[in-house]
């Protein structure tokens, strides 16, 4: 047994003492109808795969108990493992129903009953299957975070820890859960982060067309960014986006915020590569053969062409774009409305 790590010993010890409540039910002489086994933690000192593997055999072993002992059982879990909430919080055919959040978001206690609470507005039954699929991929790790930033992409994603040294720092030293969502599936999100209260800052883009393509500035009309015109602000028109005061872009516990491109540089860009470009202009000008998708460009092409026509455009060319960023030596800027989301997510604004 000294060979073993903590883990394990502790994996041995939960499951033995477990057995050993069963066997004492099945031994009484007046047997009680129903035995509640409450957990605390039980993933402390497991790594993530044992965690999984434990939750799972855990059920197994009670059902199998259940059948074979007539035994009604039920366990109670207090964790902070998002692996553990993966495994057995978010249940096919029940969803989110087992969870109970407790949210000390305003320095008072709240205990958020999934079952009864979650509530999601004019669902086709497609918000319920995205979380669920979503979450359980990702870990689950929004229920435990101090702050939320869900991203338009992948691009944004990668080079989000820098931008916040860049630009709110103190968010370092929280934790901070990034899901990377698109624009089309932010807005499923919405009851979820209204009911566990967490701070969050959604950072997408404006695309802005016309009759649903893609057109210059001047001649947009509307957005086809559905959590604009579905959450935050609820608006569909560019012309109202870009007048949007920050009270619209809240939530109305004040606790979302969506952040999407503001004028950059007397140009209005619809994605992040576009805003990225306008706002380091010169710096790509005079650097670039250090960037993947404009190394080929001529001396001053920048200055005669406008961002949407040198911006990646693929998801490959985007993601080439970030490794050059990222490589980049030089001090790059961000974008307006990214800085401007960050230091409202660390209270600087």
């Amino acid at each position: 047994e000294r060979y073993n790590g903590l883990g394990y010993n502790n994996l041995i010890f939960m499951v033995l003492e477990l057995a050993s409540f069963i066997e004492e039910h099945k031994n009484q002489k007046e047997q009680a109808d129903f035995m509640l086994v409450l957990i605390e933690e039980p993933e402390v000192h497991m790594h993530p795969q044992m965690q999984q593997v434990f939750m799972k055999n855990i059920n197994n072993l009670l059902s199998k108990s259940q059948k074979e002992n007539n035994l009604t059982s039920q366990i109670l879990i207090t964790t902070h493992s998002s692996h553990i909430i993966s495994e057995v919080g978010l249940e096919e055919k029940r969803g989110f129903s087992r969870v109970r959040y407790f949210n000390i978001a305003k320095s008072t206690l709240e205990i958020n009953d999934f079952s009864k609470d979650f509530k999601i507005e004019n669902d086709d039954g497609k918000t319920h299957k995205f979380l669920k699929q979503y979450l359980t991929i990702h870990k689950c790790d929004l229920f435990f975070a101090d702050k939320i930033i869900l991203v338009e992409g992948v691009t944004e994603r990668m080079l989000l820890p820098k931008m916040i040294s860049k630009q709110a720092s103190s968010l370092r030293s929280e934790y901070i859960s990034v899901l990377e969502v698109g624009g089309a599936h932010a807005k499923r999100f919405k009851e979820l982060l209204e009911l566990i209260g967490v701070k969050t800052l959604i950072i997408t883009d404006l695309d802005f067309g016309k009759d649903g393509e893609k057109v210059e500035i001047g001649q947009a009309t509307e957005t086809t960014n559905q959590t604009l015109i579905k959450w935050l602000p609820k608006k569909e028109k560019v012309t109202d986006l870009l007048n949007c005061k920050v009270e619209e872009k809240l939530s109305k516990n004040k606790l979302i915020r969506v952040a999407y491109q503001v004028n950059e540089e007397d140009e209005i860009p619809r994605s992040f590569e576009e805003a990225f470009i306008l706002k380091n202009r010169k710096l790509i000008e005079d650097n670039k053969n250090d960037f993947g998708k404009t190394k080929n460009i001529k001396p001053n092409v920048l200055k005669k062409k406008k961002a949407f026509e040198i911006a990646p455009k693929t998801s490959r060319a985007k993601v080439n774009f970030a490794f050059d960023v990222m490589l980049f030596e030089k001090d790059w800027s961000v974008p307006n409305y990214i800085s401007e989301g960050l230091k409202w997510l660390a209270n600087e604004n």
